[in-house]
């Protein structure tokens, strides 16, 4: 294949099954929905040069739907609109017929109550529904050749998320997990400042108020997931839980406040707690080292730095100083948008995505050791209260 041209998977692409590279001759010419060609892509209309081969090839824009646009998927759904050329928003889909009604209104595309609707209709995907539906709808895409951006966590369980995994392989599907915050300019800074300093310890919160949004996934699941998945990353390390508590307030079958002590590789020791009952919304990481605090807050998109200047001192005792100061401010890019555009190009390009469905499920394999622990010291309590 010669660069600078695109070979597009057959099973992720019906109607170019067997197809070379791709070309104005190649392009699936059958009507589809609104008069638009079907398989891979509708056409513009217009050709393009490769800076390459000098040959002409056709400009594609994928097809997109969204499915579930509640208070995450309608985000997914503005950001499409904002890339004509690049993608298509062919259509949105919730059981709340006047949420999609609306969103789509607002976007200019269609509307649907049964997300099946669009499965003859895209060929890529952003699924936000409820966690306890991750699972069945995201098969149904991958099954029919259909990549799939799936809202963390990227299943219920960890059976369910390997299942899916193997789906989306079968199929040649790409498969990507919708950690957002890998996308937050502060934890591409933070990788740079962990390969550079010898991180002792790390301390992580993410609190947010009670809104009852969520019914079907505990705190660990709904947002401890996030801070598993990034220091994973940003140690590249294996992590070990050691200890977990957690407390009820509102569902005694779901924990609201959770709190995990990890040990990440061998040296350093994490203590994560994640809540959806405290008054206000923190997103805060603080690492140690020997010679520095870092302190990042995920909202700001601000990193501070207290650097130790090894106790300097006049020898009078005028003055002392305690520590050198340094704050770092990070671009105002919008991590779910960054999100959106690694997807298209891990499409566009066949490579693998940044959070795959393998990321998904190593995250989920920590939630799940974790709640053991949780909900059996839970469970301990109980019973020491019934005795």
């Amino acid at each position: 294949m010669d660069a600078g041209e695109t070979r597009l998977c057959s099973g992720a692409f019906p109607g170019l099954a067997e197809a070379g590279p791709v070309g104005r001759d190649r392009l699936p010419v059958d009507e589809g929905p609104k008069g638009e060609p079907s398989g891979a892509a509708y056409r513009l209309g217009k050709t393009t040069v490769s800076p390459t081969t000098g040959k002409e090839v056709a400009s594609l824009a994928l097809r997109v739907g969204v499915v579930g646009v509640g208070s995450m998927g309608k985000n997914h759904a503005r950001i499409y609109a904002q890339m004509p050329g690049r993608v298509k928003l062919v259509g949105v889909a919730d059981i709340d017929a006047a949420q999609a009604q609306q969103v789509a209104h607002l976007y200019e595309c269609e509307a649907y109550t049964d997300y099946r609707e669009l499965l003859d209709r895209v060929d890529a995907v952003s699924i936000a529904v409820p966690t306890s539906l991750h699972f069945e709808t995201a098969a149904h895409f991958l099954e029919r050749g259909i990549h799939v951006l799936l809202e963390k966590p990227m299943t219920s369980t960890v059976e369910e998320g390997a299942r899916l995994l193997q789906i989306a392989r079968a199929n040649g599907c790409t498969l990507q997990v919708g950690h957002v915050e890998r996308f937050n300019p502060v934890v591409t800074e933070l990788q740079r400042i962990v390969r550079e300093e010898e991180i002792t310890a790390v301390n992580i919160q993410r609190l947010s108020p009670y809104d009852g949004r969520v019914v079907d996934a505990d705190v660990i699941l709904d947002l401890m997931i996030h801070d598993l998945d990034i220091l994973t990353m940003l140690f590249g390390q294996p992590i070990r839980p050691i200890a977990g508590m957690g407390r009820s307030l509102h569902n005694p079958e779901q924990v609201d406040y959770a709190v995990a002590m990890l040990q990440v590789g061998d040296e350093t020791l994490a203590t994560v707690t994640a809540s959806r009952v405290t008054a206000s919304r923190v997103r805060r990481m603080e690492l140690s080292s020997p010679s520095a605090w870092i302190v990042a807050d995920y909202i700001e998109r601000r990193i501070t730095i207290t650097r130790n200047p090894m106790g300097r001192a006049s020898r009078n005792g005028t003055y002392r100083q305690k520590g050198v100061l340094e704050q770092i401010y990070l671009p105002a890019l919008e991590p779910l948008a960054e999100e959106i555009r690694h997807f298209l190009e891990c499409i566009e390009t066949q490579k693998h995505p940044l959070v795959s469905g393998e990321t998904g499920l190593a995250a989920l394999k920590l939630v799940e050791h974790i709640q053991r622990d949780i909900y059996g010291r839970v469970a301990e309590r109980g019973m020491a209260a019934a005795l």
